[in-house]
This record gives C-alpha cells, structure tokens and sequence, in this order.
C-alpha cells in the first residue's frame, strides 16, 4: 500500500490583527436579546443580572453547549461561523462540506492563528494537511501500552459485534500489539499505515510469526504477547481474529486517506499548550459513515492530546462537533463531556434532534445533555419536536411552537431560559468584513475546476486577501 502523502500547504502562522473580536476573547456568542423582555422559567440567582436590549446573548463558563435544530434550520450561519469569526481561543471544527473552512479561514488567520485543514477527500482545491495519530504516544506524560490500546479502541469502535464479543477482543488486542511494536521506533518514522500493511499484506500470520522469531523478546513486552497469543491460536480462530482486525481498517486503506496519516503537518504540543490553532476536519457528507473511524480517530487523537495537560492554557480550545449523531456511539466523547471540564475544553455538539442523542447514547444521553450549561435550540416545526423538550424546559410546547424564524430558546446554567434573536453572520454588522463567500452555493462556473494542477502546493489562500 502506498504511504506518500500530499505534501501541506503553508501553515506557518501570521502575526495576530490588532483589531479585537468585538464579542470578546473567553466567551461564545448564542444570540441577541430581543427587543423585549425575554427571560422564561426560574433564576437560580435571586436577582438575574440586567441586559440592555440589543445586547449579545454570551457564554464564558466552564460547562459544555449543545444545540439541536433541524436540518436547513440555520445552525451553521447562526451558531458554527458566528463563533468562528469571533472566538480567539483555539477551535477544532467537523465541517463536512468545507463551508466553514470558505467562509473564515482568513478571519482565523487575522486573528493570529494557524489554520490546519484535514481534507483526505480534496473538498478543497489544495494539498491536505496531515495528523499521525501516534504522535499521542510521544506526548509528555504518554503511556505506550495504555495508549496504543487506546487508539486500537478508536479504529475499533465500528461494526463490533454484540453477540460475540470474543472477536472484537481479539482484534483489538492484535492492533494494540502492532500499534505498541511499531511505536517503540525512536525517530518517530511510525504511522498507522503500518498497522494497516501488516494486516493486508501476504500471509500476516506469517509476517507476524518472522516478526516474534527475529525480535524475540527485544519487542515491547505487550507487543511481543499480544502478536505470540495470536500466532498460538487454532488457524481457524485465528483467521477469524485477523478478518475482524483488517475490517476496522479497510476505510483507511485508500491512497489520499493513507497519505494525511503519514507524518503531522503541525505541532500536536500546540494542541495541548492551547496555542492560536484552527483545525477543521473535512469529510464530505456521503462519506461520513464509511469514514467514521478516520474522523473518530482524529477527533480521539486531539481529545487525548488535550486530556494530556499538565496546566490550563489562557483560553479554552473550542470543540465544535457537528453533525455529531453521524460518529455514532462515541465513549471518548462522552468522557470529555462528563469529566474535562477542568482541561480548559468547550465541546459544543450539534444535534438535529433530540432522538439521535438518545440513539446514540441509549443509556447516557441524560447524563451528556445535564452536563451541558448552555442548551440552544430552534427551527421547532411541530408538535412532536417541541413535546421532546418537555422534560427539560421550561418553555411549553406552545412557546416552542411558536418561535418565528430569527428566534431561539436558549438555556444558561445559573441565567434560566431565554427567548432571544438568533445569530446571523451574513447580516448582523458586528460581523461585516470578517467573512468570504460560501463556495458552495456559488455557481459553478465560478469555481475553480478540479485539475492536477490545482492539487499542487501552493500558498495559503486568503494569506494576503483584503477584508470585504
């Protein structure tokens, strides 16, 4: 399998615009107050604090935010790219079509930041970056054994088995083997592409037994039991065990994909220290389940580099998980939202309902939705969405209902409910100037066509771009 990856475009980063986000640093932008008074159900302060009308509607607590708005309801102009725009701290963004990447890339870039995009599918006419996911096994404070059997759960969290988990075990094991064995390189020249040759090659089985007869006990010692315990099983057993293994890698396997595992593009010790860094994860929409452990294991890799602070950075990494029902059933994830709140994280999922959060955490979803401070919700079009929220707001169904098109509920642990003006980027001023077009509703005779050419490296688009 080749393993050349496409070589990255510039990411150095430019010096920071001395002009400031209007909205402020340590804070997310949820809406406007309305023009009249909006402020719904009970106040855990005795006297809730006064707003102006017109005001910004504004979070810079520790808890976590989710919001859940239908499809087409607006949440990427309204929620996603507001914040985008304005929040300085460093963001990690899934933006499968590649909008929110279009339209603030350069803001980022005036702010001061190092924008990283991750694109194995060429959504956007450049060179992708790339992330090694075992660059967690070389961070301060790593753990090889614990860690490589971390990232074999990530690739591992697709199509197991619930009715015979032996195979899954088992794979499992082998890929935490292979990952330990291929890690212990010195000069960090290890991928996951080799996990993936080792599986796929001629006769694993053979490959793995050379491997144990050369090394011999010089191998990580979980390593070296791991790949023995599978070589001793009955070949029947263990050609069911190395099938399971390859099918938790075949969505890793194509060229392009194989090419942004290769070796990291950007410094994953600017993730943890918290430095100005703006990541988006690029998988287009008809990908997004095929691809689900490619996005898992870039979200699990920087999750871990994050959950590796020693000390709480100036400003919290901004986590913006849309789409968030299309990673399925996500343990890190939960993690996160339960216990981190004190690694200086904001994970913000994005939702569509209330039931894909019950379907993908059947048993947890109330936990992960109690731990979120913040609940934003909109575009409530009939009587079974606004029935869901009956449990959790105070808002009747009949209020849900009859929010207009520019109007949200929004929830503040410690503030009560809001009813209050949405976000819009395309027309609210304290934005002006700070956004480019969305590609993606141009024609398309406006776009750049797709040659060999436009794939070759060049410089960092929008680097030296005029505001408009």
């Amino acid at each position: 399998m080749s393993t050349k990856k496409p070589k990255p475009k510039t990411t150095s980063r430019p010096p920071a615009s001395k002009k400031s986000s209007e909205p402020g640093e340590q804070c997310i932008v949820l809406g406007h107050q309305s023009q009249y008074q909006s402020e719904l159900g009970f106040h855990t302060q005795k006297h809730p604090p006064p707003r102006k009308r017109g005001d910004l509607v504004r979070y810079s607590g520790d808890g976590h935010l989710i919001t859940i708005a239908p499809t087409r309801a607006g949440k990427g102009v309204g929620t996603v790219i507001p914040n985008l725009l304005s929040y300085q701290g460093p963001v990690v963004v899934i933006d499968p079509k590649a909008e929110a990447y279009h339209v603030t890339a350069r803001r980022r870039r005036e702010l001061g930041h190092q924008v990283v995009r991750l694109d194995p599918f060429g959504v956007v006419d450049e060179p992708s970056d790339c992330l090694n996911p075992f660059d967690v096994l070389r961070l301060t404070g790593a753990d090889l054994e614990s860690d490589s059997q971390l990232l074999a759960e990530l690739m591992a969290t697709v199509n197991q088995s619930t009715k015979e988990p032996f195979w899954d075990i088992q794979a499992k094991a082998i890929h935490s083997g292979l990952i330990a064995n291929a890690s212990s390189d010195t000069e960090g020249r290890a991928n996951l592409n080799s996990i993936v040759d080792s599986l796929h090659g001629d006769d694993p089985s053979y490959r793995m037994a050379v491997l144990l007869d050369v090394m011999g006990k010089q191998m990580n010692q979980m390593a070296y039991r791991e790949i023995a315990a599978t070589i001793a099983m009955p070949d029947v057993t263990r050609g069911g065990v190395l099938a399971t293994a390859q099918s938790y890698v075949k969505s890793l396997m194509s060229p392009a994909v194989a090419g942004t595992l290769s070796e990291t593009s950007f410094s994953l010790q600017d993730v943890v220290d918290g430095k100005p860094l703006s990541i988006y994860l690029i998988i287009p929409p008809d990908r997004l389940v095929s691809h689900r452990p490619l996005m898992k294991l870039w979200i699990g890799t920087l999750m871990k580099a994050i959950l590796s602070r020693r000390h709480r950075p100036k400003l919290n990494t901004l986590l913006m998980i849309d789409e968030a029902a299309q990673l399925g059933n996500f343990p890190l994830l939960e993690t996160l939202m339960t216990l981190a709140a004190g690694y200086g994280v904001w994970v913000h999922t994005i939702w569509q309902d209330l039931s894909q959060l019950r379907g993908n955490y059947p048993t947890t979803w109330r936990t992960i939705l109690n731990n979120c401070a913040v609940v934003q919700t909109f575009g409530i079009y009939n009587r079974d969405m606004a029935t869901q929220w009956g449990d959790y707001l105070d808002s009747g169904p009949n209020v849900l209902r009859s929010l207009s098109d520019n109007e949200q509920i929004v929830s503040i642990h410690g503030q009560g409910e809001l009813r209050c003006r949405r976000l819009n980027y395309l027309t609210d001023p304290i934005f002006q100037g700070q956004f480019d077009a969305n590609r993606f509703y141009e024609p398309a005779s406006k776009k750049e066509p797709k040659t060999a050419r436009s794939r070759q490296k060049s410089p960092d688009p929008g680097r030296n771009r005029a505001p408009r």
